[in-house]
């Protein structure tokens, strides 16, 4: 009912209104018709508008459409009044409110992300669990916010008298979700201070309990804190938030980008996997932005499969090279510098990972023959001003169109109607020649409609051509609820890392063996890609988890299986570690991060390997325990 009237009432009152009008013009139109005395026209029309705030003077003969209007005009005052005292005292209210409330969702910040966030807890029936945050009061989404029940707060996430109204002390989620970066980690930080604050203030160290029993914990606040910017986010993982708060928050980092980079790969791209041992992934990124850097670094972590080789990558940027200079800087390992000359009829032994066909910066590189010094080979060059530039589709040809070479191309400019473009151009340029077959993939995150037009033309198209475009990375999918909050991913991941703390930690306090709520970002990161790359593993031999699957069913892998799959993980493996800062030497050293298992599998003596395939064994394991539950 009350959702009801919040919908309808500013329609209903607008239609009152006008009904007393037309019933008073009516009405004294007919006075005027039986007493001649009754006015001129503008006198009526002047008194039939009065009505509305009931001062057109009484008359002891009124007939039944001026009686009718008089009693509408009184009803359309009480429903204004009701108006306007709500909307005057809606922010009141919803405070006093609020301090009668315990764990509510808190959603600071009401753009894209935040009203999607919203749109799935009402889709939960949690609507009279959710406060907005919003400090723009003309915010087009605030009245839908306000329609589906959630109580909205005007004001800033990053100052304490703001959240505090809000509630965060006894709220059990809060997502960070302003639309800048900054902004969110400031959210994040003072959020912490404020739960330690309040935890100081309302139970002091030295009280005990009247009972004699131990203080029950404090309920641990889960703050979502979303971070697009890379390096941004690698320093906020440094912070002593991080580490020290754990036992009161639960800080999360998510990222809209990573999660579409790794939805594309794991539900999309492995169809189009290399399968033999001959062929090479090949991948060509149009644009370089922060979607782009986050698609390469994916592909670098995740993409090794059953042929053991390193795969290729083409990466085209726009306006300077100053995205390619800071994360080369950030990734030194990710890909020696190579041209695209060098990709177009390379040597197909320097896919191998004991290759030393190319070689990274002198002072990366190891002196030892065995050590892997980098993950991918990748050539980074100028976009084409247009996407039908006859030398880049010529190139384009040259490098992709081998046997040997399973290629992928990825659109991802700087806005969706550019996307949309260049990957629909593109698919009819490639479709009646040698790369006719190639997906192209188009990133679409904020217009709907356009991906769902892509499809629909796919569709109608499927018998004409075998290639496909694909559009991902909808927010709809990378920022829902249930994405943010519950990823399959982590589920795996806090599997894998129980399994190693059982296996490996016996009696250990060292970080890498903490229980997974206090576990620092770089081991959690480090379990969610192994948990990621399981997916990869059971694509490799013929399987996938499904919601459908029969309980109790498990997938097992056989001698034959390890064997593939063992060699796999450990690239994969090797890969991580690159990518994270390591490198390889005689003995582990964990301050400079230096490790004497980066080097390829075939080097490996017989322990070593045999830890791969026993890590092939915890894989199945888990999957089976979890697979009813995934």
């Amino acid at each position: 009912g009350c959702k009801f009237i919040r919908t309808y009432l500013s329609p209903i009152i607008v239609g009152l209104g006008v009904s007393v009008i037309l019933l008073g013009l009516c009405g004294f139109v007919w006075q005027r018709w039986c007493d001649e005395s009754a006015g001129n026209w503008d006198q009526v029309l002047f008194k039939a508008v009065q009505l509305c705030t009931l001062q057109s003077g009484a008359v002891d003969d009124d007939n039944l459409l001026l009686s009718g209007a008089r009693l509408l005009a009184m009803i359309l005052i009480v429903l204004v009044a009701w108006k306007a005292l709500s909307t005057l005292l809606r922010e009141s209210t919803d405070v006093w409110w609020l301090t009668k409330r315990n764990g509510h969702t808190i959603i600071c910040g009401l753009g894209r992300i935040g009203a999607l966030l919203v749109e799935d807890l009402c889709k939960e029936g949690k609507q009279k669990q959710i406060v907005v945050i919003e400090p723009d009061e003309f915010n087009t989404n605030l009245h839908r916010c306000r329609e589906l029940g959630a109580i909205v707060l005007i004001g800033d996430a990053t100052e304490e008298e703001v959240l505090a109204k809000a509630g965060v002390r006894r709220a059990s989620n809060i997502f960070a979700v302003t639309g800048s970066g900054d902004s969110n980690i400031e959210v994040a930080v003072t959020v912490c201070r404020m739960m330690v604050d309040g935890q100081a203030a309302s139970v002091p160290a030295a009280a005990t309990p009247a009972n004699g029993q131990p203080p029950a914990e404090p309920k641990r606040l889960r703050c979502y804190v979303h971070i697009v910017e890379a390096q941004l986010a690698d320093l906020f993982k440094q912070h002593p938030v991080f580490r020290n708060q754990r036992d009161l928050v639960d800080v999360e980092v998510f990222n809209a980008l990573a999660n579409s980079a790794r939805n594309v790969f794991i539900e999309q791209l492995l169809d189009h996997r290399p399968t033999k041992l001959a062929e090479v992934a090949h991948y060509v990124i149009l644009g370089f932005g922060e979607m782009g850097q986050c698609l390469a670094i994916t592909l670098a972590q995740l993409a090794h499969f059953s042929n053991n080789k390193r795969c290729r990558m083409t990466i085209y940027y726009t306006g300077t090279d100053d995205a390619v200079c800071s994360f080369r800087c950030r990734y030194p390992r990710f890909a020696p510098e190579i041209t695209l000359d060098q990709l177009i009829d390379p040597d197909p032994e320097m896919d191998a990972w004991t290759s030393r066909h190319f070689r990274p910066p002198k002072e990366i590189q190891v002196d030892d023959p065995n050590g892997v010094e980098y993950v991918c080979n990748a050539a980074f060059e100028k976009a084409p001003l247009d996407i039908a530039d006859y030398t880049f589709l010529t190139r384009l040809q040259q490098t992709l169109a081998h046997d040997h070479v399973k290629p992928a191309i990825f659109v991802c400019l700087d806005n969706d109607r550019k996307n949309f473009d260049t990957a629909y151009r593109l698919h009819h340029k490639l479709e009646f020649g040698l790369l006719k077959q190639v997906p192209i993939f188009a990133w679409i995150p904020k217009q709907p409609a356009l991906a769902e037009l892509l499809r629909n033309e796919m569709s109608a198209s499927e018998a004409k051509s075998a290639a496909h475009v694909y559009p991902f990375g909808e927010c709809s999918r990378s920022c829902s609820y249930k994405e943010v909050t519950q990823p399959v991913g982590d589920t795996l991941a806090k599997a894998f890392h129980d399994d190693y703390v059982a296996s490996f930690c016996s009696g250990s306090d060292e970080p890498r063996c903490q229980p997974w709520e206090l576990l620092s970002e770089q081991f959690r990161v480090s379990n969610r890609l192994a948990a990621d790359h399981a997916l990869v593993k059971l694509a490799m031999i013929g399987c996938e988890l499904s919601p459908e699957a029969p309980a109790g069913k498990a997938v097992t892998a056989t001698d034959q299986d390890k064997e593939l799959l063992a060699p796999t993980e450990h690239n994969r493996w090797v890969a991580e570690r690159l990518l994270a800062g390591w490198q390889f030497g005689k003995s582990r050293v964990d301050a400079p991060r230096v490790h004497p298992d980066l080097i390829p599998f075939n080097k490996l003596n017989d322990e070593q390997r045999a830890k791969d395939i026993s890590q092939i064994d915890v894989v199945f394991k888990i999957l089976n325990e979890k697979l009813a539950r995934v």
